[in-house]
């Protein structure tokens, strides 16, 4: 590959206490957290909106909030869900769905009245690391490349992109055909009488098997979800998974959006020929972000694995407990499952937390722990031990365990 050498003064518009990367569920939770303990927070978003999936992504529900009995997703995680639930949004028994646009102007309230400082459209292009220390992340936006600087970062990215560069390890193995091997692809499709297709599918079972094994036979999906909100029940919302093992290489997320819209756009041409209900129906949107379900994540000071899975005491630096709900028979006997503080922390990087999916942990434990609640709960936890490392002037490592654990009960979080 050719290379270029540039030589350039790239300027430093931001000056903060934390610099988070991401707003995401995890990325919104650090903020706030962050500002909430008194740092002065600085976050960069790349899309035009914050959210993540939930928005950008047209994923409509929150899940695995709960255990059956307990909310899990405590502090920061269950305010955000009180303001959707005031502003629209319907609690369901396991998860919460949402309507996008009021996810986007709850959460666009939350982080004003927080005093967090962000900018969406922005895109994190770059660190600078030196002596095992971030010295600043490079950025870029329609008002060029500049610099933030901070006294501690964190990545909410769910990529990890703030990893490279800094000398933190990091792996990306994952299983072929499991959950986090595939991207998520979301189109939303109105106007579809669902009371006919309901009629169609309950009185004339023999003719919907029919119909299905015609869009089947033509490359198509018979299957969708409906809208899960008030007002919303002339929708339906498709989401393809497709394998990937390289979910953030550009070639290959190109060639996924652009497969994926001709294909989505195939598929809502059978429905329409074959599936009563269908007939005045249309594609409205395809979501703006592709679903990226794994990849890079960190070594931590400590490496989740399977067996945690399994373990049913907590840690000594607790800092969430998550439902454990889809692993039948070992979810019945280890219904919880706790996340130690340490597997936020890279290994030999200091000043850095990482607080989405890229946490420190193998591929079985990711198979079921990075989804949107256990980010927000990763972020609530990351964004206040930067304010306290920054407030007492220590790293990340030295933190007093005692003081996070008290700010994140203060703030609702759920421990041990």
């Amino acid at each position: 590959m050719k290379t270029v050498t540039l030589d350039r003064e790239i300027p430093v518009r931001y000056q903060t206490d934390v610099f988070v990367a991401g707003g995401g569920p995890a990325g919104v939770a650090a903020a706030l957290a962050a500002a909430a303990n008194g740092a002065s927070v600085f976050l960069a978003e790349g899309q035009s909106c914050f959210g993540g999936m939930g928005t950008s992504g047209l994923v409509p529900e929150f899940v695995q909030l709960t255990n059956g009995e307990t909310f899990l997703a405590g502090g920061i995680g269950r305010q955000i869900v009180d303001e959707l639930e005031k502003a629209g949004g319907h609690v369901l028994e396991k998860g919460i769905s949402l309507n996008a646009e009021i996810y986007k102007r709850v959460l666009d309230k939350l982080m004003k009245d927080s005093g967090v400082d962000f900018t969406f459209n922005t895109h994190l292009i770059g660190v600078e690391a030196s002596g095992g220390s971030v010295a600043y992340a490079l950025l870029a936006s329609k008002n060029g490349i500049f610099a933030a600087r901070a006294k501690m970062y964190v990545d909410c990215t769910g990529d990890g992109d703030l990893l490279p560069k800094t000398g933190t390890e990091t792996i990306d193995y994952m299983i072929p055909g499991s959950r986090i091997a595939q991207f998520g692809w979301v189109y939303w499709i109105c106007n579809v009488d669902l009371s006919r297709y309901h009629s169609f599918k309950d009185n004339d079972p023999e003719k919907y098997k029919e119909a299905c094994a015609e869009i089947e036979s033509s490359g198509g999906s018979p299957r969708f979800s409906t809208g899960l909100l008030d007002h919303q029940e002339g929708d339906v919302w498709i989401h393809r998974l497709l394998g990937s093992l390289h979910q953030t290489d550009i070639e290959e997320m190109t060639y996924i959006d652009t497969k994926t819209r001709k294909q989505s756009v195939r598929n809502w041409e059978l429905l329409r020929k074959f599936m009563p209900g269908f007939e005045k129906s249309f594609i409205m949107l395809s979501s703006p972000q592709l679903g990226t379900s794994g990849g890079r994540r960190i070594v931590g000071e400590y490496y989740l694995t399977e067996k945690d899975m399994d373990a049913d005491a907590p840690f000594e630096d607790t800092i969430a407990i998550f439902a454990d709900n889809d692993r039948g028979e070992l979810s019945l006997k280890h219904p919880k499952t706790y996340i130690p503080y340490r597997s936020l922390i890279p290994k030999e990087t200091d000043g850095l937390l990482v607080a989405c999916r890229a946490f420190s942990s193998d591929h079985d434990f990711q198979e079921f722990f990075n989804l949107i609640p256990h980010c927000m709960c990763f972020g609530q936890a990351a964004g206040s031990a930067a304010a306290i490392a920054v407030k007492d002037g220590v790293g990340v490592r030295d933190i007093s365990f005692d003081k996070l654990r008290s700010e994140l009960l203060k703030y609702g979080a759920i421990l041990p």
